[in-house]
């Protein structure tokens, strides 16, 4: 990866790629001190949101024009502070221990959201009132940089250094250890009482969700560092490595085929109506056939890599890369229908949100969302129908 332009993007310091560059085999210079914001939707009063966690502020944005989401009583009223001013939904993380935050948030009820953080805690936001239960959370073992999952009786928690622990959902007592020889940088898969984990010693893992014990005798050699979860579909996992491979295997741990891509892979594959759409550090788009791994159609997009995960709709497959540009594929041959710069150029490097349409949110059509490593242009929206003439908005911090 190629050392950043801009002074901006050293503003946090996370040594994360650097270790990615040490274990993993690759020919590219080093990049330090960045971080990537976390994008998703959350729902709050019965209507979308947009949460963006950027170092170490999160905050509720509208979908409708990307204004920060206001505070509001039990009656729908506008809640104010002591200045009379406008209460926003934002947490700062300073207050709490210097909490950071790189993984989406895990739903406990319907009012409680679980952040973990990278000063080694688990903290609980009251999503109503954007508060913190505890200035000191739940402590862990160590930080974490990819999102937990929660089931009805356990969360389970990937580390950044090494490990997974699952953890009593009511009272988070520590339940069970799975050991890795390495980090944990991608949140577990959980199918059928079995968590599927990737580290960064090259390994994929299968863990009995219940008890935390080895399911297979040898963890899988991925034969390079992997940062993304699994995908599962039809009865095989799908996962990508710094080995700019893309593996197919069973749920019995045996490697079953492969797919040779360009360079390194760092996102989750995605399956749309039987086609894998796989994205790699070289720019190019892979459509591949999962029976036998064969390319469909493989495409250079982006100038520079892409690592977020593709965005596959009926017509399109929509990537974003380090280079600032969404692109918009054709599905059938790859061929790129479009292209929309991000003011400045700043790189995407966070999975995209698709926003459908909304009466109530006052959104008339389709939106894709995607955020950047700027703070001064954090997140844009742009249409889906890249024809429609609506040019969409910005949200800068």
């Amino acid at each position: 990866m190629k050392t950043p332009q801009t002074a901006m993007r050293f503003r946090s310091v996370w040594w994360v790629v650097v270790l990615a560059v040490v274990l993993a085999a690759g020919c590219v210079p080093v990049r330090t001190g960045v971080s990537w914001p976390v994008l998703d939707t959350i729902e709050m009063n019965g209507e979308t949101r947009l949460l963006v966690a950027y170092n170490h502020v999160m905050t509720l944005v509208e979908p409708t024009n990307g204004a920060v989401t206001r505070l509001e009583n039990s009656e729908g009223e506008v809640r104010f502070d002591e200045q009379g001013n406008p209460r926003n939904w934002t947490i700062d993380g300073h207050q709490y221990e210097n909490a950071q935050f790189f993984a989406r948030p895990v739903f406990l009820d319907d009012e409680t959201l679980l952040f973990s953080a990278y000063n080694n805690r688990l903290l609980e936001v009251d999503l109503l009132t954007a508060t913190v239960a505890s200035t000191t959370g739940v402590p862990l073992t160590g930080p974490t940089i990819a999102e937990a999952v929660i089931t009805d009786e356990m969360v389970y928690v990937p580390l950044k250094d090494r490990n997974i622990v699952a953890l009593d959902r009511e009272n988070y007592d520590l339940q069970w250890t799975a050991q890795t020889d390495a980090g944990v940088w991608a949140s577990p898969l959980l199918v059928d009482n079995m968590l599927y984990v990737v580290s960064t010693d090259h390994h994929l893992y299968a863990f009995d969700a219940t008890t935390g014990e080895t399911v297979w005798e040898n963890p899988v050699d991925l034969q390079g560092l992997a940062g993304a979860a699994p995908l599962y579909h039809d009865g095989f996992l799908y996962v990508g490595s710094y080995s700019h491979n893309v593996f197919k295997i069973s749920l019995d741990g045996e490697i079953v085929n492969e797919f040779k891509a360009n360079n390194w892979i760092w996102s989750t594959p995605v399956m749309a109506d039987n086609v894998l759409y796989v994205t790699d550090l070289s720019g190019y788009v892979h459509a591949i056939n999962p029976d036998d791994m064969t390319a469909i159609w493989s495409i250079k997009a982006g100038t520079k890599g892409i690592r977020p995960s593709p965005l596959v709709t009926s017509d399109y497959v929509i990537v974003a890369s380090r280079d600032g540009v969404v692109y918009w594929l054709s599905r059938a041959d790859g061929a790129v229908l479009n292209r929309r710069e991000i003011e400045a150029r700043p790189e995407i490097l966070s999975d995209m949100v698709l926003l459908e349409p909304s009466d109530s949110l006052k959104i008339p059509e389709a939106l894709i969302v995607v955020s950047t490593v700027d703070a001064a242009h954090l997140v844009y929206a742009f249409p889906l129908d890249y024809t429609s003439g609506y040019q969409g908005w910005a949200y800068r911090r």
